[in-house]
């Protein structure tokens, strides 16, 4: 029992340096922050390392690929903007050249048209063409009356006689009723021949008119078309610098991400850190209150025990040592664990240890330190002042 206190405190007058040093112990209240997880820090260099990844990859790959695509476009834009330019240009003049012809031929003729039309759909020329049918029919009965009256006569029939007068007026009525149908007949015919000249007149109009509409409005399309290929390059510039904004966007975000994942990381450790101030600076207090009775029993000990208040200082003996601070009689003090080989030595032990180094402690109380059958120093804590 009492060895076991020897191992964890020394002597009364070591602890109480190290407990005014240190608030009461390991983490105490002049205690250093803990250390963050290095798994932390190892996700936050993965991060950054797939960030510029992807930035390198997008600007060595993808961003000249778009470069080399757009610029093709770029070219096959220009060409097809040329050749709509050209077919603008011919398309204005297939449309120039319509309005010349129509102005000096297809107009006049049109006019020419228009005017015999105007001239032949009158009753007085459907009176003269009637006039004229009746003419043609008179004749043609004359000529008929000459051949019966020859007809007759070389049969011997008397031209004074009832029967050849019979046979003349049967002709004559004849001829009076082919006259009016002809006349009817040639009317009708002369109106709707004027109305067919009229309708060709006007169909020839609108067609000629149609024609140039029509070149005209290729041309407009064409200058449009040609307008709306000018705008693809463009197009495609904005949609090149959106994929680097992207690009540079995913390389920034991972960036944040990782000093993000550090600020959260800092953070944690300082508020872990504030806690467990808190909770040593509680447990000293009780800690301190009970010093008094833990000091004679100590001293009884250390009585009893005697060489036993020493323990193995040599630094050959220690490992994963850490300063944490400096005790009142100005000897820097370490945290440390002893190697495997020496935990079991009377003179060692298991765990985590606060102390002195022999060789330091040797300059300044050399009574204290003295050196065991094994070689290695070790440190009275009774003598160290």
């Amino acid at each position: 029992m009492i060895g076991g206190l020897f191992r964890y405190f020394w002597d009364i007058r070591a602890f109480m340096d190290i407990y005014t040093c240190y608030g009461g112990g390991k983490g105490g209240g002049g205690g250093s922050a803990p250390s963050p997880d290095p798994n932390i820090g190892l996700a936050a260099q993965k991060q950054a390392d797939l960030a510029s990844a992807e930035y390198e990859d997008f600007k060595t790959n993808v961003w000249p690929t778009m470069q080399a695509q757009s610029q093709s476009q770029l070219d096959m834009s220009n060409k097809v903007q040329q050749q709509q330019y050209d077919l603008t240009q011919k398309n204005s003049a297939l449309a120039d050249s319509y309005q010349q012809r129509m102005q000096n031929e297809f107009y006049p003729a049109q006019d020419k048209l228009v005017n015999e039309a105007n001239s032949y759909n009158t009753q007085g020329n459907f009176e003269r063409q009637a006039a004229l049918a009746v003419g043609d029919v008179n004749a043609q009965s004359d000529i008929t009356n000459k051949n019966n009256n020859m007809t007759m006569r070389s049969y011997g029939i008397n031209p004074t006689s009832g029967s050849y007068q019979g046979q003349a007026n049967a002709n004559s009525v004849m001829q009076s009723a082919t006259a009016a149908a002809a006349s009817t007949k040639a009317r009708t015919a002369a109106e709707q021949l004027g109305w067919a000249k009229s309708m060709d007149a006007i169909g020839l109009g609108q067609g000629l008119s149609g024609s140039q509409a029509t070149s005209t409005g290729l041309a407009l399309n064409a200058g449009n078309s040609s307008l709306a290929a000018g705008q693809i390059p463009m197009q495609n510039a904005q949609a090149l610098g959106s994929s680097y904004a992207q690009g540079y966007g995913g390389a920034m975000q991972g960036w944040n991400n990782v000093g993000q994942l550090g600020v959260a990381s800092y953070n944690g450790q300082i508020s872990a850190y504030n806690s467990q101030q808190q909770a040593n600076a509680q447990s000293s207090a009780g800690l301190g209150a009970g010093l008094g009775a833990l000091g004679g029993g100590l001293m009884s000990g250390i009585g009893k025990a005697g060489s036993v208040a020493a323990f193995f200082s040599d630094i050959r003996t220690k490992e994963n040592i850490e300063l944490v601070g400096t005790a009142l009689n100005g000897l820097p003090v370490y945290e440390y664990e002893y190697k495997q080989e020496f935990k079991d030595n009377n003179l060692a032990g298991h765990g985590r240890f606060r102390g002195h180094m022999a060789h330091e402690v040797e300059d300044v109380f050399p009574e204290a330190v003295f050196q065991t059958n094994s070689g290695y120093k070790a440190v009275d804590y009774s003598k160290v002042n």
